[in-house]
């Protein structure tokens, strides 16, 4: 039963995409994939993908297992605060907001922020506000931030320009807080000159390679001394993911305990001297015999 509701769900919104121009179906498209989103968000078991499908979103396609771990990553339930970098629809009046939409349906106790270099305030209303800027100009994200302080989810669907996701991030990520994700997608512009991206891999323009250098962040507490410097300022991720055409990250607190070198580090004699004194979880010694 509940499958076949989902499908009506689906087919349904389906009908709203068909027009292109008329403003009143759009608008009318608007209103009733909420409403369907509403609806399958009191069913019980519901995917958090299948919000992407009902709105209309590409993430459905491109994104479901990601985001179906970012649903146990994080507590959908909790009042949260989510930014979404690129709304789309480009210039044309109503359009976009597919992914927005989800979102504030997805988190039906959170706060949705939008954020695009079109003005999208026909999407505004309790839960969902948008701002008005370009990605890869701080002074823009500036405002964002001032009103919003911080936020539990960043999403960059923006421009796709690898330096644009780059700069976003290495602003952003300050406001993000502790236990919260980041998302990058469509990093293939990473491989584009034409997308300001480096074929060659190198660090500066690739953000893959930009995010491999910090893999080491999320084993921070047995590094050696000498490392630490290499994985920061981002030796709070507790978790980096590597999708495809898309990375995750988590940020972690960064008061943490390191373990000592010389419990890392063992010579052959003292490794087998703890191993002669280790007891088994039943208490029993176990002698070397080597």
């Amino acid at each position: 039963m509940i499958t076949l509701v989902k499908k009506i769900l689906y087919y349904i919104s389906c009908i709203f995409f068909i027009s292109k121009k008329d403003e009143f179906i759009k608008k009318s498209g608007i209103q009733l994939r909420k409403t369907l989103l509403k609806i399958y968000s009191f069913l019980p078991g519901n995917k958090l993908n299948f919000f992407f499908l009902i709105s209309g979103s590409d993430k459905y396609e491109h994104y479901s297992d990601l985001y179906e771990i970012i649903g146990v990553l994080l507590n959908r339930k909790n009042k949260l605060t989510i930014l979404e970098i690129g709304i789309g629809g480009h210039d044309r009046k109503f359009s976009g907001g597919n992914s927005v939409i989800a979102l504030k349906y997805i988190f039906k106790n959170s706060k949705i922020i939008g954020f695009d270099y079109e003005d999208k305030k026909f999407l505004d209303d309790d839960r969902i506000k948008t701002y008005k800027g370009d990605q890869s100009n701080k002074i823009d994200l500036l405002k964002v931030v001032e009103n919003e302080k911080e936020f539990d989810l960043i999403i960059d669907d923006g421009s796709h320009f690898a330096d644009h996701q780059k700069i976003s991030f290495e602003f952003l990520y300050n406001y993000l807080k502790v236990g919260g994700i980041y998302v990058v997608e469509d990093v293939q512009s990473s491989y584009a000159n034409a997308m300001n991206g480096d074929p060659n891999l190198g660090i500066d323009k690739n953000i893959v390679s930009f995010f491999s250098r910090f893999i080491h962040s999320t084993n921070r507490e047995f590094l050696q001394k000498k490392f630490i410097n290499e994985v920061k300022p981002y030796e709070d991720f507790s978790k980096v993911f590597f999708f495809k055409n898309a990375i995750v990250v988590q940020k972690q607190s960064k008061n943490f305990k390191s373990y000592p070198e010389n419990e890392l580090f063992f010579s052959l004699d003292e490794m087998n001297k703890f191993r002669s004194k280790k007891k088994t979880e039943h208490g029993v010694i176990i002698q070397n015999k080597d």
